[in-house]
């Protein structure tokens, strides 16, 4: 049978970076983790509308689908693969099923997990990243941000082994703050709007005069 072949360290890295940027207790498909692979790389996509996060890691073997793992499943899985040996491989596959939901299997050495998959359509978040090459704006344009969204990426630097070195880039007051971890983590916060008679003005330095 085909199968998606990861390392075990890596893929429950990639779940430990993502599960925070699931949402609770809103949309199924969003209290999930997006799993795909192809290409040679496995994709773990998740996001609460209002943050998203999105890692990367080295795959190898057949492609795996689209496949939605409720928050639920996916910590189960993470904490199955804390028992593995980082060094092993897992084998990833999607099994079909004509008398219910699909399956997922994870394989490792020491280890067989099947795991339900949630039917739906993971939206399409490719596009949050574009960026427009007459865009004007840039680091001059502010953008409102709830710091408590914050929180989930400095988890992921932690994970990822790169707390000091965050990269921010803003696009403008409207769009989307993109998050750069290393060289294998992208992500987004959204941004958020004042109440329409609330004008915030730049906060001054130095010593004002009343």
């Amino acid at each position: 049978m085909t199968a998606t072949t990861v390392d075990v360290g890596d893929l429950r890295r990639a779940l430990r970076v993502t599960l925070p940027f699931t949402d609770r207790g809103g949309m199924p498909v969003m209290e999930c983790v997006h799993l795909e692979a192809a290409h040679n790389n496995l994709v773990a996509t998740a996001t609460d509308r209002y943050t998203l996060g999105h890692l990367r890691i080295l795959a190898a073997g057949d492609p795996l689908p689209s496949t939605l793992l409720n928050r639920r499943d996916a910590r189960l899985l993470r904490r199955a693969l804390d028992d593995q040996p980082g060094q092993h491989t897992a084998r990833i596959r999607r099994v079909r099923k004509l008398d219910g939901p699909d399956r997922l299997e994870v394989e490792t050495e020491r280890l067989t997990i099947r795991l339900e998959v949630v039917k739906g359509k993971y939206p399409d978040v490719a596009h949050l990243f574009e960026v427009k090459a007459d865009d004007p704006s840039g680091l001059d344009a502010p953008a409102n941000l709830n710091p408590e969204l914050m929180r989930p990426f400095a988890k992921a630097a932690k994970v990822l082994n790169v707390p000091d070195v965050v990269r921010w880039t803003f696009r403008g007051t409207k769009k989307p703050v993109r998050v750069e971890i290393g060289r294998t983590f992208v992500g987004l916060i959204m941004p958020r709007s004042f109440p329409h008679n609330f004008d915030p003005a730049p906060v001054p330095v130095g010593l004002v005069k009343a």
